[in-house]
């Protein structure tokens, strides 16, 4: 039973995960419709998109909490570590471009980059790819590999991790090890 809940609370926590990974699409989207979110109490559609942007607004910053707020006792020996990759980047320029750069917001075109979110979203899941998050970036932490190809997450700098041999900190997933500065 205890394996269920645990399997459940580690789901939660991805899709939490996902969920803010989208975080400057929710802003970006608010800034182009801001006009229409006048009428915010004046039509149903209008109410419901501009609830669920605030919704999706407030797990993205319980992300955050949750990723500063997170301690743990596990030690992880590192070796080298690679500088971090363009890989946030690309994450923004593939997927959360092409959805805000289409102008025309007609019901299929929704339709299709809410799909195109929930595909996006089944594969980051899947592939365990929780890292790739640029809400954490705008808060300071970096993404490293180690030799062993395993995810760091931490704010301590490369420079500072050169001349460690071991972190302390927890797994947010498998092979993906977060170390804050203060802990280390």
């Amino acid at each position: 039973m205890n394996r269920c809940i645990d399997k459940i609370y580690d789901n939660i926590k991805k899709i939490i995960m996902y969920i803010s990974s989208y975080f400057p699409l929710y802003i970006m989207i608010i800034i182009l419709n801001f006009s229409s979110f006048t009428r915010v109490f004046y039509d149903i559609k209008i109410f419901l998109i501009f609830f669920i942007l605030l919704l999706l607004l407030v797990v993205s910053i319980i992300s955050i909490v949750l990723l500063k707020l997170g301690r743990g006792s596990k030690e992880k020996i590192i070796g080298n570590i690679e500088n971090p990759d363009d890989a946030v980047l690309s994450y923004i320029m593939t997927y959360m471009i092409p959805i805000i750069s289409n102008g025309n917001n007609s019901r299929e075109i929704i339709i299709v980059n809410i799909f195109l979110f929930l595909l996006i979203g089944y594969i980051y899941l899947r592939l365990n790819l929780i890292f790739l998050n640029p809400l954490w970036a705008l808060f300071g932490y970096m993404i490293y590999k180690d030799d062993k190809k395993e995810i760091i997450i931490t704010n301590i700098s490369r420079l500072e991790l050169k001349h460690k041999r071991m972190l302390m900190g927890y797994y947010l997933s498998n092979g993906i090890f977060v170390a804050h500065k203060n802990n280390n």
